[in-house]
C-alpha cells in the first residue's frame, strides 16, 4: 500500500509543479544564466561603491550561497509554484542595483564605510536574488533528478558568463548587460505569459534612470564613466585638471600632491647617478612629474586599459622585459588591502623587479600610511615589507612624510638628499618637517623574520585587521562567523553519508577556487578581467562533471586532487597561464560528478549541502587560511578532510553493507 501510495505521488508532481518537462528544464536553465550573470553584476557593483577587499568579497560570496541554499530548501518543500515568482526576480534585481548605488548618497564624500554597514547592505540588496536560484532548483528537482536540473542550472551559467564576458571586454555599461541578461531571462520564461509584459515594463524604466543612478555614487560632477576590465572609471574636469577615479576611489590627479612629489623626487634624487631610464607601474601621476627630467626614457604600465593614457601602455606587470636595466622603478600602487594590489608587495615580485633594476638601479613604492603615529599593524606592516626587500636588495631605507616611501637598492643610497627639480610641496613642507628621530624611527624594525609571499601572503592579513582596527572591530570576529557557520551547517544540513560528502566537498571546492584566484592574481596580475573566464572554466567542469555516471572513491580522489594541484601551481616559478583554467575545470568536473552520482538523497538539501560547504571555504580561504597557514598547509588540510570524508563514507558503506548480508541470510 505504501509502495502504491508512493507511486500516486510521483505521478501527480509533474502536472502540479510546471507545464512540460521542455518549460521546467527552460526554467532552469534561464535562472541559471541570469542568476550567474547578475552575482558578477553585483561584484562590480558593490566594488565600485565599497572599494572592497577580500572581507568585502567574502561576504559577498557567502550572502550569495547561504541564501541560494535557504532558496533549495524552501524550493523543497514549497507546494505551489506562481510565475510571478520570476517576475518579482527580476523586480529585486532592479531596486537591489538601485539601492547599491543610491548608498553613497547617505555617507560623507571619501567616508569609509564601515564593516557592518557592508554587511547590512550586501543582505538587504542580493539575497532575494540568489534565493531565486535556489528556489528553483528546489522546487524543480520535487519532479525531477538532481543531475538533469544541476546540468541544466550549470549549462545557463556557463551561457551567462560567456555573455557577460564579451560584454565586459567590449566595455559595455553594467546597465546595459544588466537589462539585456533580464531581458534574455523575461523571454525565455514568459514567452507564452501575461507577465512578459509588466517583466519589459521594469526593464525600460530602470534603463531611463540608469544613467542617472549611476552618478549618486560619485560626489559632485562627473564627466565621464566606464566600465572596465578592472573596474569602474571615472573622469571630472575641472579647473585644477583632470581626475580619474577608480571603483569609487581617486586613483589619479592632476593637481600636484605631496605624496605624489615624495614618490618620484626622492628616490630619484638618492641615486649616485643621473636617472636616464624610468619604468612606472600604475600612473598615479608620477608621470607629471617625470615630465620636468629633461631627457628621460619613460616607459609606463597599467592593467587597465582606460587608464592607458599619457603613454602608458596596457600589460601584465609581471610579463615586463627590458633589454637594459632600469635606473628607477616606481610602483604606484596603493596600501596591499586586496589581492589585486598585495601582489605587487611579495617576495617574487620584488625579485622580478630586481632584475629590471640591475646592480645599480632603485625600486621604490609610497604607501599611505600615518605621518606622525603608525598603528600596531601599520608598524607590523612597515616591518614586513622591509624584511622581504632586505631578502632581495642589500640596501632598503623608508623616508616619513606624506606616507611612507621605501627605497631598494643593491648600490648605495645617498642621504640626505634634496630633489633634483623645483617641487610645490617637497623641499618647502615635507622635508622640512623630517627629523632624526622620525627618520631612525622609519627604519628600525622590531620584526626581522617574516616576509611576505605568494604562498603566505601575510601583508593581506596586515592591511584586513588595519582596516577593521578603524572601527574598533576585532579580528576576531572572523572566528565568531566562522563559528556561527559551522552551527547552522550542523543544524540545519541533512546527517547523511551523502550530504557530509557533499558538503566537505562544497568547501574544498570554495577553497581551492578562491585560492587558485589568488596564484593567478599574484602570477599574472590580470585577474579581474579574466575572472568570468576562470569562473567559465569551473562551471564548463560542473556541465561535463554532471554527465558521468559513477564516481567510486570520489572523496578520496577529490582530496588528492585539490593537494596535489595546489602544491604543484604553488611550486612552478611562472605556471603557465593553461594550467589554471585546466585545474580550475577539473575541480569542477569531479565536484559535479560526485553530485549527480549520489544515490538515494534529497537533491534540494544535497543542493544545500553543497553551497553551505561553499560558504565556509569562500568565506574564510582569501580572509583567514591563506594568510596565516599558506597555500602549502591549506592544500594539506583539503586534502586530510577529503581522507576524513573518505574514511567515514567508506565506513558507512562496509555497515550498510555487512547488514544487508545478514539481512539475506536471515
Amino acid at each position: 500500500m505504501h509502495e502504491m501510495q508512493y507511486r500516486d505521488c510521483r505521478s501527480l508532481e509533474p502536472a502540479v509543479i510546471t507545464d512540460n518537462l521542455s518549460h521546467r528544464f527552460a526554467l532552469m536553465f534561464s535562472a541559471g544564466l541570469a542568476c550567474a550573470a547578475m552575482q558578477t553584476m553585483f561584484l562590480r557593483e558593490y566594488l565600485s561603491v565599497f572599494s572592497g577587499n577580500e572581507f568585502v568579497i567574502g561576504v559577498i560570496w557567502a550572502f550569495w550561497l547561504i541564501a541560494t541554499a535557504a532558496g533549495s530548501k524552501v524550493g523543497g518543500r514549497l507546494t505551489k509554484w506562481n510565475n510571478i515568482f520570476p517576475l518579482l526576480f527580476i523586480f529585486s534585481v532592479i531596486i537591489a542595483i538601485i539601492i547599491i548605488r543610491a548608498v553613497r548618497l547617505l555617507f560623507e564624500p571619501g567616508e569609509v564605510i564601515a564593516p557592518w554597514h557592508i554587511i547590512i547592505i550586501v543582505f538587504l540588496t542580493q539575497t532575494d536574488t540568489a534565493f531565486f536560484g535556489g528556489l528553483v532548483f528546489g522546487w524543480l528537482s520535487r519532479a525531477e533528478k538532481g543531475p538533469k536540473l544541476y546540468l541544466a542550472e550549470n549549462g545557463g551559467s556557463v551561457l551567462g558568463l560567456v555573455i557577460l564576458s564579451i560584454c565586459i571586454l567590449s566595455n559595455i555599461s553594467n546597465g546595459y548587460m544588466i537589462t539585456s541578461v533580464l531581458l534574455l531571462f523575461s523571454v525565455s520564461v514568459f514567452y507564452k505569459s501575461k507577465f512578459l509584459f509588466p517583466a519589459l515594463i521594469v526593464l525600460a524604466v530602470f534603463l531611463m534612470i540608469d544613467s542617472v543612478s549611476i552618478h549618486w555614487k560619485y560626489p559632485g560632477k562627473i564627466d565621464l564613466i566606464q566600465n572596465g576590465a578592472q573596474g569602474e572609471v571615472a573622469i571630472t574636469e575641472s579647473d585644477g585638471g583632470t581626475t580619474t577615479f577608480l571603483d569609487g576611489t581617486i586613483y589619479r590627479s592632476d593637481i600636484s600632491r605631496p605624496s605624489i612629489e615624495q614618490a618620484v623626487h626622492l628616490p630619484a634624487a638618492m641615486l649616485e647617478k643621473k636617472i636616464q631610464r624610468v619604468v612606472v607601474i600604475g600612473n598615479q601621476g608620477q608621470i607629471a612629474q617625470l615630465k620636468k627630467y629633461p631627457d628621460l626614457h619613460v616607459d609606463c604600465l597599467e592593467t587597465e586599459p582606460l587608464l592607458a593614457v599619457d603613454g602608458c601602455k596596457c600589460a601584465a606587470v609581471e610579463a615586463l622585459r627590458s633589454i637594459e636595466p632600469y635606473d628607477l622603478v616606481l610602483i604606484g600602487s596603493g596600501l596591499p588591502s586586496s589581492g589585486a594590489t598585495c601582489r605587487f608587495f611579495t617576495l617574487e615580485f620584488f625579485k622580478r623587479m630586481r632584475i629590471l633594476t640591475g646592480a645599480n638601479g632603485v625600486l621604490s613604492f609610497t604607501l599611505q600610511l600615518s605621518e606622525n603615529y603608525l598603528s600596531p599593524q601599520e608598524k607590523k606592516l612597515k616591518d614586513l615589507l622591509q624584511t622581504t626587500l632586505l631578502n632581495v636588495f642589500r640596501h632598503v631605507f623608508v623616508i616619513p612624510g606624506d606616507g611612507y616611501t621605501f627605497i631598494a637598492s643593491d648600490n648605495r643610497l645617498l642621504w640626505p638628499v634634496k630633489p633634483l627639480v623645483p617641487t610645490s610641496y617637497l623641499e618647502a613642507y615635507t622635508l622640512a618637517s623630517l627629523t632624526d628621530e622620525r627618520i631612525d624611527q622609519a627604519n628600525s624594525r622590531l620584526d626581522t623574520m617574516h616576509i611576505n609571499t605568494i604562498e603566505k601572503p601575510k601583508a593581506l592579513l596586515l592591511a584586513q585587521k588595519q582596516w577593521l582596527d578603524i572601527f574598533g572591530i576585532r579580528f576576531l570576529i572572523f572566528y565568531a562567523i566562522s563559528a556561527v557557520l559551522i552551527v547552522i551547517a550542523f543544524v540545519f544540513l541533512p546527517r547523511t553519508k551523502a550530504a557530509q560528502s557533499i558538503a566537505t566537498s562544497g568547501f574544498a571546492t570554495g577553497v581551492y577556487s578562491v585560492t587558485l584566484l589568488l596564484i593567478y592574481q599574484f602570477t599574472y596580475g590580470t585577474l579581474y578581467s579574466n575572472i568570468s573566464l576562470l569562473m567559465i572554466a569551473l562551471t564548463a567542469g560542473f556541465v561535463i562533471g554532471s554527465c558521468i555516471k559513477k564516481f567510486p572513491f570520489s572523496d578520496l580522489v577529490i582530496g588528492i586532487y585539490t593537494a596535489g594541484t595546489l602544491v604543484l601551481l604553488i611550486t612552478i616559478p611562472f605556471p603557465p597561464l593553461v594550467l589554471f583554467f585546466i585545474f580550475h575545470g577539473g575541480i569542477g568536473i569531479l565536484s559535479g560528478a560526485q553530485f549527480v552520482t549520489r544515490k538515494n538523497t534529497s537533491w534540494s538539501g544535497l543542493y544545500a549541502a553543497d553551497l553551505t560547504g561553499g560558504v565556509l571555504g569562500m568565506t574564510l580561504c582569501s580572509t583567514l587560511m591563506v594568510p596565516y597557514f599558506g597555500i602549502t598547509a591549506v592544500a594539506a588540510g583539503l586534502g586530510v578532510i577529503k581522507l576524513i570524508s573518505a574514511f567515514i563514507s567508506m565506513s558507512a558503506s562496509g555497515s550498510s553493507l555487512q547488514l544487508t548480508d545478514s539481512n539475506r541470510n536471515l
